[in-house]
């Protein structure tokens, strides 16, 4: 009789991955010890990944049709979760105010990485242009970095400040 091959269920968002059939999570190559509850919530996030999840959702899905605890757990469980993902890299896990909550790895988010991807831009040292809104409030602020010199930088309120570089 042939065997049945294992079947293997393993969700992946970013850095962080989830194998079901284990009960494992790592996060950056690192284990992440979850509580079962823990374990469900995340897994159902990321099988809903990018998707707006409402607190009633999660209590339905997660803790069950037929939970009559409070609806704050949601809340409780999801700072479980990020305290222990956040720790190994940027937050994954995202309030949407009034709506819920969605789980996005970093790359979801439109940066200008000039087309090769954020991770090879970072390999290779490449920089962001800087705002130009930016520059012009420096230059604006008469800031020149001449050793020695004195300059003067307006303040919120209008008071000056003298600034005295070293030589």
């Amino acid at each position: 009789m042939a065997e049945i091959p294992e079947i293997r269920e393993t969700l992946c968002t970013g850095d962080l991955v989830l194998d079901e059939t284990r009960w494992t999570v790592h996060r950056a190559g690192e284990p992440v010890d979850l509580s079962p509850t823990e374990f469900r919530l995340l897994a159902y996030l990321m099988r809903h990944q990018g998707s707006v999840l409402s607190r009633a959702d999660l209590l339905r899905d997660v803790w069950g049709g037929d939970y009559a605890g409070q609806a704050q757990i949601v809340e409780t469980y999801v700072s479980y979760l990020r305290r222990k993902l956040h720790r190994f890299g940027p937050p994954l896990i995202h309030t949407r105010r009034g709506a819920g909550y969605t789980l996005q790895a970093l790359s979801a988010y439109p940066l200008d990485d000039g087309g090769i991807g954020l991770p090879a831009a970072l390999a290779h040292g490449l920089q962001a242009e800087p705002a130009a809104g930016a520059l012009e409030f420096v230059q604006q602020l008469g800031h020149q970095g001449r050793a020695g010199g004195t300059q003067r930088m307006a303040e919120r309120d209008r008071a000056t400040v003298g600034v005295r570089f070293a030589e």
